[in-house]
């Protein structure tokens, strides 16, 4: 199927749903930042799209994207049935310039880091979920009690599993992660790391943790999981 026949199979399917193409919101402007939308997202919160392409990764699928209004970019999610030609949705997602991908050996110009994406006609998966009981991996400990024994453990290496409520990259040449596992989710548990994960994913990280952490620039922490790597 060529780039033609493919925006017209995704025009016919826009139409067939009876939402148009003017239900699509142009992004006229360019990124501002490298972690910054183009401009605020579609009226209705979901970005639709085409797929050109499909990659599989081990961890993730990267899938060429093109919005009825012609932007194009890449989209990182979950393994899933993807298919060229296919027209999909997603909510949210965290945008940026210039993401390198070791496992391909290629430079992305415009990516979102997305969670989940769902087959067009199938409600969007929100873009913030709220955080639920997370089971701990194995070798795991919750971060209650990370947190209640934080001082016996200072300098430790300590895995825990939680699901990402929050992403501030790139500052002071690292990311900041936030977790939660619904076990202490009033205390702001943050894993400092060289990688990065979309906001509503579950991961196990290990890291080493420390108390009375004072990085400057106001980010002080009391407890905080630094040089995490991802176990899964």
């Amino acid at each position: 199927m060529t780039p033609r026949s493919n925006l017209l199979t995704f025009i016919a399917f826009f139409a067939a749903l009876g939402c148009g193409p003017q239900a699509l919101e142009p992004e006229t402007a360019p990124p501002t930042g490298i972690f910054q939308t183009t401009t605020p997202p579609p009226a209705d919160g979901v970005h639709k799209f085409l797929v050109h392409d499909v990659l599989e990764g081990d961890k993730y699928w990267f899938l060429e994207a093109q919005e009825m209004d012609g932007t194009k970019y890449w989209v990182a999610t979950a393994p899933g049935n993807f298919q060229r030609g296919g027209t999909y949705q997603f909510s949210g997602g965290l945008f940026k310039t210039g993401y390198r991908s070791e496992e391909f050996d290629r430079t992305f110009d415009a990516l979102y880091l997305v969670a989940a994406v769902t087959p067009l006609g199938v409600p969007a998966a929100p873009a913030m979920t709220q955080a639920t009981p997370v089971e701990p991996a194995e070798g795991a400990t919750p971060i209650a009690e990370v947190v209640a024994e934080a001082q016996q453990r200072a300098g430790q290496r300590v895995r825990v599993t939680g699901r990402v409520t929050k992403v501030n990259p790139d500052i002071m040449n690292r990311h900041w992660i936030h977790l939660q596992d619904g076990s202490r989710d009033d205390f702001d548990f943050v894993v400092t790391s060289d990688q990065i994960v979309p906001v509503g994913h579950t991961v196990t990280v290990e890291g080493t943790l420390s108390v009375d952490r004072d990085f400057g620039a106001g980010y002080r922490y009391d407890v905080i999981l630094e040089n995490g790597q991802w176990i899964r």
